[in-house]
């Protein structure tokens, strides 16, 4: 398959990374009737590619992006590393212990392409998932919110976080044939709110329910109690799962405002432009000296915004990176420039089904004489 070589990526990068034009926009109406709707425009959905299977272009793009923007080498080390670690660990999948990981995952892929019982099958891809969930917690063991979420650094630091566990969960199993990717989640288990503050893996089983593995947990699946996910009409949403009685299996969602069903055969997981934008995200959120630090730097504020400018760019219809960059202005003392940045996130995370406290907080705040750092 093909692959981006570093000497094309590092001359695309620039561009994506320096880039301060905004992105094209039309106009939306909002899900509900609000003050920011009137003043903000929204990007269109855009129906992108949604595979990234384990060594694919795209998975291979995420990858190459870690290593150019840290300056850490080649991409390709990555791919050892994992190679390397899966032949040391005592957790080489049960019958298939001779087999270097690639050889396994191209042999899985075509078991499971001949199957054609749906309970055999179903059974199958929920051993491997949660298969999968042990060995990345065996073989990436340090869980690091500063820089787990870089490829770079799981390899050179045995580092992951929720977003890159999820995406390398997704991308092996997709990789196999598995119809699984990543998802945000907005409301954990326990029902606690936040703003699409961790993610998690969904698949999709032949059986026509879903489940969530979540390597952030000790147990595969988990019953996480609000997503933000993609619609098949191309639309993002938040969206709440309804399990099937005390069991961790999903057979339908609703909606957060008013619990309108959601069938279950259209949600989807995230595209690969939300992927590529997520990262890029995180970077500015934990940038030295930037939006999250807690001592924040000119130079610091400035790295986050490039990187959440870069975020946007890829995918304008991320309410959490148009938000977050908004914060950046926000904390520069740029209110004029901050203010539509959170009037377009509003207007997105109403589209979508909820606005979150700390944007709606935000908001009102660039509306009125108060300041808040």
């Amino acid at each position: 398959m093909k692959t981006y070589s570093i000497a094309a990526f590092c001359l695309i990068l620039p561009v994506l990374f320096f880039s301060t034009a905004a992105p094209a926009q039309t106009s939306a109406q909002s899900g509900s009737a609000t003050p920011a709707a009137a003043t903000a425009t929204v990007p269109a959905p855009v129906l992108t590619q949604f595979n990234y299977p384990y060594r694919s272009e795209p998975f291979n793009i995420f990858v190459i992006e870690s290593y150019t923007v840290n300056r850490k080498g080649d991409p390709q080390a990555f791919y050892a590393w994992m190679s390397d670690a899966y032949e040391k660990s005592n957790l080489k999948y049960p019958g298939k212990e001779s087999l270097p990981l690639d050889e396994f995952l191209n042999e899985q892929q075509r078991e499971l392409a001949a199957m054609a019982d749906v309970t055999a099958k179903t059974k199958a891809e929920l051993e491997l998932a949660a298969w999968l969930h042990k060995l990345i917690k065996k073989v990436i063991p340090k869980f690091s919110l500063e820089t787990g979420f870089e490829f770079c650094n799981t390899a050179a630091c045995g580092e992951r976080q929720c977003f890159l566990q999820s995406v390398l969960i997704a991308g092996l199993l997709q990789s196999m044939g598995v119809d699984g990717g990543t998802v945000m989640v907005y409301k954990n288990i326990r029902g606690e709110a936040s703003n699409n503050g961790h993610a998690a893996v969904l698949v999709k089983l032949p059986d026509s329910r879903d489940v969530i593995v979540d390597a952030s947990d000790p147990e595969p699946f988990q019953r996480q109690q609000g997503l933000f996910a993609f619609l098949y009409e191309g639309q993002y949403i938040f969206a709440d799962p309804v399990y099937e009685n005390d069991a961790p299996t999903i057979i339908g969602y609703v909606a957060p405002w008013g619990g309108r069903p959601i069938e279950r055969q259209r949600i989807r997981t995230m595209g690969n432009a939300f992927i590529s934008s997520q990262f890029w995200y995180y970077r500015g959120e934990r940038a030295p000296g930037g939006i999250f630090a807690p001592k924040k730097t000119g130079q610091g504020l400035s790295m986050s915004k490039n990187y959440l400018q870069t975020s946007v760019n890829l995918c304008p219809w991320n309410p959490l990176a148009v938000y977050m960059l908004g914060r950046v202005y926000w904390a520069e003392g740029d209110r004029k420039g901050a203010r539509p940045l959170f009037e377009r996130a509003a207007v997105l995370y109403e589209k979508y089904g909820m606005l979150p406290a700390g944007p709606d907080e935000y908001l009102k705040l660039s509306r009125s004489k108060k300041r808040k750092q």
